[in-house]
């Protein structure tokens, strides 16, 4: 095929898949001496084993002849990520090669020509919550040489990329089972409260404080009492009772956590005047008794954003992170400027996690988990010693500091006064911030008070509708789970001492096979499981590639064995949440 057949054929693909790049290749001119240079279609060998890959990030597109290769070495769930800043030669490579199994290939995220972050960005997307931590790179010293600097720069956010991943593996661990018991309980104040979505832009050019219940929070807690006057202060929840201690009402409190020691944060506190803002996965005895107004975050768990459809939207503001990253995420999310950080350690210094006036029971919830965990890192802190931290309190800062990197227009202070230092802040005291930016006085109260008084519970009729076929779908996959269950079983039974090739052996392994697929095929279903699942999906197609009839099995099994457990307690909490709709639905009728 010549040169012009290629390229008509590659960006006929491109205008359909790759609209954008298409556009920013445009103005570029083709460097077909450098993008010879690169071609190598022949003898393409890997120094690492990638049969069982999920993710490869490929440092250098050339002419796409390495791609091609891989492509046929890897199964179809490993997602190839192409990261190159030269644009010049992809543009030669359309003319030079048939790219059209690379473009229009689903397995396969161009990154070209783009600032090195906007990898992770397309993980997110592709993926929503990360479980897969293990990320190889396919490197070529001749493709690096020409982009050193880019690639060091990729290579750095895909370390920071797996502990995202790694923080995330440990948040569902712990939590896969609360948070959709708790989004079923929590089902009604999820339906009548306004979401996170009706902030936006609310508060352009205001600044805000975001309040966190590091150790350092004590040095200047009392400074808040002036500053509410003239900041918007946005609290975490276990800061709460440091801060009304000391007579300050925050006007918004952020509260994520889904364990039941999250009710004693507020204790004496549910009927104050501040703004809850709550994650729908929150403990339910805490929205349940909260006496003020509540805006609703979806957490992004798939089920609430397909239960949205049928309303009004909620929407949400991290996947994971900390109460804290959600508290900057809103703050930028309504458009103040500048965003303060105060009680922001990121550390434990001496041992110590929090701010005394913090809730003794949360306090020692801390100490018990982290004396389970020895996992200690060291960062700088706001004065160039190095400090005691741990994984997750890295990755929450690597989360602001990214955060902070993608709003250039936005200025940030670390007014901490101690802790680890956030990149990106300027370092002053608290008491200086407010005298340079506490110069007009605010009434947040006002404006919240009418996007509550505005919204208006949508009709329920259509959720009702969809509610009965999500249970629908549940019951299905419990039925289908179990016979497969059943046969695993005879399988491991039978394959200690009969023929693998055996007719009878053929025939559970096809019927296990056949269940498999019917669940895999409940779109609903595996859609709201996904958090759930997409770790173990990964591990069952590695297993299936292996082809043994133990490891197959064994894959069936605990594939069956997760539904089973995933639909015995979702059943009884969706039955539950479709009564006490149907019982709202008629007090909105009457």
């Amino acid at each position: 095929m010549n040169a012009y057949n290629n390229y008509h054929k590659n960006i006929e693909i491109l205008k359909e898949k790759e609209p954008t790049l298409l556009e920013r290749i445009n103005d570029i001119a083709s460097n077909y001496e450098l993008a010879s240079s690169l071609a190598c279609e022949e003898n393409i060998s890997f120094d690492k084993d990638i049969s069982n890959s999920n993710i490869i990030v490929v440092l250098g597109f050339g002419v796409g002849d390495h791609v091609k290769a891989l492509l046929k070495q890897v199964p179809e769930k490993t997602l190839i990520i192409i990261a190159d800043p030269d644009l010049s030669i992809f543009k030669a490579a359309l003319y030079l090669r048939d790219l059209s199994h690379i473009l229009d290939n689903n397995q396969v995220l161009l990154c070209l020509g783009e600032n090195p972050e906007i990898i992770k960005k397309k993980i997110e997307d592709r993926f929503g919550l990360l479980t897969i931590s293990n990320i190889e790179t396919i490197e070529n010293e001749i493709f690096i040489k020409n982009s050193p600097d880019y690639f060091e720069k990729v290579k750095n956010i895909l370390k920071e990329i797996n502990i995202y991943a790694y923080i995330n593996i440990g948040t569902l661990k712990r939590f896969t089972k609360a948070w959709p018991r708790n989004f079923l309980k929590n089902i009604i104040p999820f339906v009548k409260n306004p979401g996170i979505i009706t902030l936006h832009n609310k508060f352009p050019q205001i600044p805000a404080i975001i309040v966190s219940s590091g150790p350092s929070l004590n040095k200047n807690v009392k400074l808040l009492k002036k500053a509410k006057n003239y900041f918007i202060i946005i609290c975490v929840d276990t800061a709460l009772s440091v801060l009304m201690q000391n007579k300050i009402e925050p006007h918004l409190v952020f509260t994520v956590e889904s364990n039941p020691e999250n009710l004693d944060c507020f204790k004496s506190w549910l009927s104050t005047n501040f703004f809850l803002c709550a994650s729908m996965f929150v403990y339910y005895p805490t929205i349940k008794n909260f006496k003020g107004s509540i805006f609703i975050d979806n957490g992004g768990y798939p089920l609430a954003q397909w239960i949205e459809k049928f309303i009004d939207t909620k929407g949400f503001l991290n996947r994971s992170g900390s109460v804290a990253t959600n508290c900057f995420s809103l703050a930028q999310f309504m458009g103040c400027n500048p965003i303060v950080f105060v009680g922001q350690d990121l550390s434990f210094p001496r041992n110590i996690f929090y701010a005394k006036g913090v809730s003794s029971i949360i306090v020692k919830h801390r100490n018990d988990i982290m004396a389970k965990n020895k996992d200690i890192v060291y960062v700088k802190d706001n004065y160039g010693h190095m400090i005691k931290t741990n994984h997750f309190m890295k990755g929450w800062k690597l989360w602001f500091e990214e955060g902070i990197k993608e709003t250039p227009h936005i200025t940030y202070i670390n007014a901490t006064e101690g802790g680890a230092k956030i990149e990106g802040t300027r370092f002053i005291t608290l008491k200086e911030t407010i005298k340079q930016y506490g110069l007009k006085k605010i009434n947040v109260s006002k404006v919240l008070n009418k996007i509550q008084k505005d919204h208006k519970i949508p009709s329920l009729e259509d959720l009702i509708k969809e509610f009965k076929s999500i249970i629908e779908e549940y019951q299905i996959a419990s039925h289908v789970s179990i016979q497969g269950k059943i046969i695993c079983d005879n399988l491991v039974n039978s394959l200690g001492h009969e023929n693998t090739t055996s007719p009878r052996i053929s025939q559970l392994f096809n019927r296990a096979r056949i269940l498999y697929e019917e669940i895999s095929n409940l779109k609903k279903f595996m859609y709201f499981s996904h958090w759930n699942f997409e770790r173990m999906m990964f591990e069952i197609e590695k297993e299936f590639k292996e082809k043994t009839s133990k490891s197959i099995v064994n894959s069936y099994q605990c594939f069956f064995q997760e539904v089973i457990n995933i639909t015995t307690t979702m059943l009884r909490h969706l039955i539950k949440a479709e009564k006490e709709i149907k019982k709202l639905n008629k007090t909105l009728d009457s």
